[in-house]
């Protein structure tokens, strides 16, 4: 079975509809876990959709998402973590079909949708910009200068590695954690389609002018890790 775990801020019509349709689509998901970033509005278990045997964690200060992706990882009660934008909203039943791939590699992800660029399979990055790759008809393994959002991955691996939560403000933290990923074990980017709305875990409540200095901050920190 699947533990689904899913940071949250302020978006609560968003996370609402994406546990709605996890919970439809996805029969062996038996845990949904939201993390709430320290809402202005607290939201409720029933606000959000989930059910009696999932989770609602609520921040008591703004963590942001690498720590709520671990603190969702460490109250996971499956062996098998899905890490889901709340945001991102399935359009058709994808996870069962991935998970027996795990035995061979690190993470199994999926291809995004996106309503503002059409099709991303994966993107690349090189310290300069970065590059989008739509996806074609077959999996795709990553390249070293590659990444994806974090998806499925063994609960167990997934200690071995975790966020940094020193990159904890905007972008980079997912292209470190595949990175890092990478050194232990390959992942895979199959062309199941994963809708993006756009509506930003958490970017969307935030000044511009503050998310624009996280950014900065956390791609400082990024090439100096990386570099």
């Amino acid at each position: 079975m699947i533990s689904v775990i899913i940071p949250s801020y302020e978006t609560h019509d968003l996370t609402a509809e994406c546990v709605k349709r996890i919970k439809f689509f996805e029969k062996d998901v038996s845990e949904i876990i939201v993390v709430d970033d320290f809402s202005k509005k607290e939201p409720t278990k029933q606000l959000l959709n989930l059910g009696p045997k999932d989770k609602l964690i609520i921040n008591k200060e703004n963590k942001r998402y690498s720590c709520c992706n671990n603190l969702g990882a460490e109250n996971a009660e499956n062996e098998i973590l899905c890490f889901f934008n709340n945001d991102f909203m399935l359009v058709k039943p994808i996870l069962s079909g991935m998970v027996p791939y795990l035995s061979e590699y690190g993470m199994v992800s999926t291809s995004l949708i996106d309503l503002r660029y059409g099709w991303v399979g994966w993107w690349s990055y090189d310290f300069q910009s970065v590059k989008m790759h739509p996806p074609d008809l077959k999996p795709h393994i990553l390249l070293p200068n590659e990444y994806t959002p974090p998806f499925l991955i063994k609960k167990e691996l997934f200690n071995k590695v975790k966020f940094d939560e020193e990159l904890n403000g905007f972008n980079f933290e997912d292209v470190d954690f595949c990175w890092r990923l990478m050194k232990r074990k390959k992942i895979i980017v199959f062309p199941f389609p994963l809708l993006h709305v756009g509506g930003a875990t958490i970017l969307k409540k935030i000044e511009a002018e503050k998310v624009s200095a996280l950014i900065e901050k956390n791609k400082k920190r990024f090439h100096e890790k990386w570099k």
